[in-house]
């Protein structure tokens, strides 16, 4: 009986350049994220409304 299954997706071009355009934003928004909580000390839930409207710029 197996209890697992390997799965290899097989992805095109076009997705692979998708999944990589997400995975960039991601980890910038992260990073935008964790350096407003270190040096402003946000608190998460005002920290998460203030980055749904408008990321690239951060809160005040």
């Amino acid at each position: 009986m197996k209890l697992s299954l390997k799965v290899y997706p097989r992805w095109k071009e076009c997705q692979v350049a998708i999944i990589q355009e997400l995975s960039f934003h991601t980890t910038k928004l992260y990073n935008i994220a964790n350096y407003i909580c270190t040096e402003k000390y946000l608190p998460y839930i005002k920290l998460d409304k203030e980055l749904k409207t408008n990321w690239m710029c951060g809160p005040p």
